[in-house]
Order: C-alpha cells, then sequence, then structure tokens
C-alpha cells in the first residue's frame, strides 16, 4: 500500500507541475510558473527522498 501511495504522490505533484506550466505559458501567468516550478522541485525531492530500509 505505501508504494501505492507514494506513486500516486509523485504522479499528482507531476501532472500539477506540467498543468501549471502549460496555464503559465498559454495566460503568461507567473503565479502558475512559479507554482509549477514548486510542484517540480517537490516531484524530485520526494522521488530522490524515499524511506530507506532500516538495518538492524
Amino acid at each position: 500500500m505505501k508504494r501505492l501511495h507514494r506513486f500516486l504522490l509523485l504522479s499528482a505533484l507531476l501532472i500539477t507541475a506540467l498543468v501549471c506550466y502549460l496555464f503559465g505559458q498559454l495566460s503568461g501567468a507567473l503565479g502558475f510558473l512559479v507554482l509549477g516550478i514548486g510542484m517540480e522541485i517537490l516531484f524530485w525531492m520526494q522521488l530522490f527522498t524515499g524511506n530507506k530500509p532500516e538495518r538492524k
């Protein structure tokens, strides 16, 4: 279940970033571009900072 949750979160972040980029390009709104950049940064941070298995 944890992998599914992580996959859904990453997918939502990436899709949100792409949508914000699209709206920012079409309307020229800087806020959407900044929001898209923020979502993409969150995506990459979540992708590379996953839960590492504990060693005993």
